[in-house]
């Protein structure tokens, strides 16, 4: 994911996970799955293929993944909403929204991208 290499600073080695045929159909079915590798770090991108689901539900398809290779996995996302992302911040769950949002906490990393409006320049 560009964002995360431009931002960072690191380089992303993406692989095809190995242990996807051994995950039940109903994980299958809603996300895709990829190994991601930094220098130091390895982790799964969870790329969801339909609308999230809800958060209990969310919790146990990451376990169910974490069963079977215990990394961390970070759900890459187009877009969110603020009480999602106050949900999955409170739950620890790592994700990511291109260009706006990192939220790492195995890698301790939590940006966010805000802009402040120029002021308008008055004349009296």
């Amino acid at each position: 994911m560009h964002y995360i290499e431009s931002t960072l600073g690191i380089n992303l080695q993406y692989q095809t996970w190995n242990n996807i045929t051994r995950m039940p159909y109903f994980i299958t079915d809603r996300y895709e799955i990829q190994l991601v590798t930094t220098v130091t770090t390895q982790m799964l991108f969870l790329y969801p293929k339909t609308e999230l689901e809800q958060m209990s539900t969310l919790k146990k398809h990451i376990a169910r993944i974490q069963k079977e290779e215990p990394l961390p996995v970070v759900l890459i996302l187009k877009n969110i909403n603020r009480y999602r992302r106050e949900c999955l911040i409170n739950a620890h769950i790592p994700f990511v929204v291109a260009d706006k949002q990192l939220y790492l906490p195995f890698l301790g990393i939590a940006l966010q991208e805000k802009y402040i409006a120029e002021a308008p320049i008055v004349e009296q």
